[in-house]
């Protein structure tokens, strides 16, 4: 089972696959997967084609794909919260993660009515 915060997936993987990639397949650990739809098997008694098939590709530990794979990171701040600390913060932390990649800072205005 693949869950992010709004949905989940059930996904089956067997032989080699398993094999290969079932030290990340642990609960409460965030994955990056790499994985290719292929088209399912045809019946060629009845010419239906069944569910697509997963070939997994590559499984990382997610922390460890951010850095390669991001090409940017993008923080949201609504103007009206925004405090002296959290830019303290946000300081702080930018100057300890050393970014590499583009730094996007939205402010956003929330409209009454």
């Amino acid at each position: 089972m693949i869950e992010d915060y709004q949905e989940s997936y059930e996904m089956r993987i067997f032989g080699e696959e398993y094999l290969k990639f079932k030290h990340y397949l642990e609960e409460n650990n965030f994955v990056y997967i790499k994985m290719y739809v292929k088209e399912g098997w045809k019946n060629n008694e009845t010419g239906r084609v069944g569910d697509p098939r997963l070939q997994f590709l590559n499984f990382n530990q997610l922390q460890d794909s951010l850095s390669a794979t991001a090409k940017r990171l993008s923080v949201k701040l609504e103007v009206d919260l925004i405090e002296e600390d959290h830019i303290k913060f946000l300081n702080r932390f930018l100057k300890i993660i050393k970014v590499t990649k583009s730094l996007f800072l939205i402010f956003m205005e929330m409209k009454m009515g």
